[in-house]
């Protein structure tokens, strides 16, 4: 299946399961090329291109979180077999939302995996505040929570924080920061429907922002099984945790091969 929404950064036909991830705020689908390498042959990763940038340019862009979660949702639905949702930061909201969807559409995920994310609760209406101010400068007088999410990007990751010094570069990733941001305008998180699915949380122990018992906070948002997994890594956890991260998600979603 040739997908605008979704990367398959290595085509695995005989796959048992397909993985689908969603990426941090100002990422994008090659942010997923590492873990689809590691996984086991049973697990093909489709990742997502978020609007607007890399492969998805011609895709029309999406005018909200909710349009966007349809789209995507619509696509999943199509994929063979069984799936998985795996997303990070504020992809982990998408991933989640996501999969409410899906569950309401009959076509439940077999699992969730959240990374590096409080609970909705916790943090939208610092989000809601940020979008009512307006576009931001992306310089010093930048507000605390953007600060906040570009030090997390940098975090134990070298390639990011080249790019950030870049004046160039910064520029583009600090723009698709924002316009992921903006996605979340109008949205207006909903208690139920909860998932029913098993939902795994993972917490990096170097995370400067996002706490265990932060990420515990999602046993609440399922009705099904829930775990929490910490991982020596920083704030973008797939990333940073390396093989550490690779090894939890395949006990996770494929324990025959782990």
């Amino acid at each position: 299946m040739t997908s605008p929404w979704f990367w398959v950064p290595r085509r695995r036909p005989g796959a048992a399961l397909r993985l689908c991830c969603f990426p941090h705020a100002g990422g994008d689908a090659p942010s997923y090329a590492g873990l689809a390498r590691e996984l086991p042959e049973t697990v093909e990763v489709h990742a997502l291109r978020m609007p607007g940038r890399g492969g998805s340019s011609t895709e029309p862009r999406a005018t909200g979180l909710q349009d966007l979660v349809d789209k995507v949702t619509e696509d999943i639905l199509t994929l063979p077999g069984p799936y998985a949702l795996l997303g990070q930061s504020l992809g982990g909201l998408i991933a989640y939302e996501v999969a409410r969807a899906a569950t309401a559409a009959g076509r439940p995920p077999a699992a969730v995996v959240l990374a590096s994310l409080q609970a909705p609760h916790r943090w939208l209406p610092a989000v809601e505040k940020l979008l009512a101010d307006g576009v931001p400068a992306f310089g010093s007088a930048m507000p605390d929570l953007l600060q906040g999410f570009v030090a997390f990007l940098r975090d134990g990751n070298e390639e990011v924080s080249a790019a950030l010094d870049d004046p160039r570069l910064r520029q583009v990733m600090l723009a698709g920061l924002w316009e992921d941001f903006a996605l979340f305008r109008g949205y207006a998180y909903r208690p139920e429907p909860k998932l029913g699915c098993p939902l795994h949380a993972l917490s990096g122990s170097a995370d400067p922002g996002v706490s265990a018992d932060d990420m515990g906070e999602w046993a609440a948002y399922t009705t099904g099984a829930f775990s929490l997994s910490r991982i020596p890594a920083g704030h973008l956890v797939v990333q940073t945790g390396g093989a550490h991260s690779t090894r939890v998600i395949t006990r996770l979603l494929a324990p025959e091969d782990s």
